[in-house]
């Protein structure tokens, strides 16, 4: 929710909404101006300070037949989650026969080079 305030739902008279805030700040100029450009406003129309505020309700139904209200909240503190860090393991695994064929194959080459080279020398002498 876009206001000028952090906002709490009610419904109807009661506040026994189940939902909850889980996020509210205010919203800085440069956020302000990006989201007038979305929104294809002026800078000037979205009002200063402005607040965006993420409700979250995952009961099904739910309680009440009333309307879901929303007000100004007593407390205007913000509430910032901490970021969500993500880790990926990069590493490519190699199976071992893999690597042991690589070594074979490498050893090979090695004796092969070493026989020809002493064959060379031989002839030569």
């Amino acid at each position: 929710m876009l206001s000028t305030a952090r906002m709490d739902g009610a419904i109807g008279e009661s506040s026994g909404w189940p939902g909850q805030t889980r996020w509210t700040d205010r919203l800085d100029d440069t956020l302000r101006g990006d989201l007038a450009r979305e929104l294809v406003l002026e800078s000037g129309d979205l009002p200063a300070p402005m607040w965006l505020t993420v409700f979250e309700d995952d009961s099904s139904p739910r309680p009440g037949t009333d309307e879901l209200y929303f007000a100004a909240s007593k407390d205007q503190s913000s509430i910032v989650p901490p970021p969500i860090v993500i880790t990926r393991d990069s590493r490519v695994p190699v199976p071992i026969d893999v690597f042991i064929l690589f070594l074979l194959f490498t050893g090979g080459i090695i004796v092969i080079r070493r026989r020809h080279a002493n064959k060379l020398r031989a002839t030569r002498a």
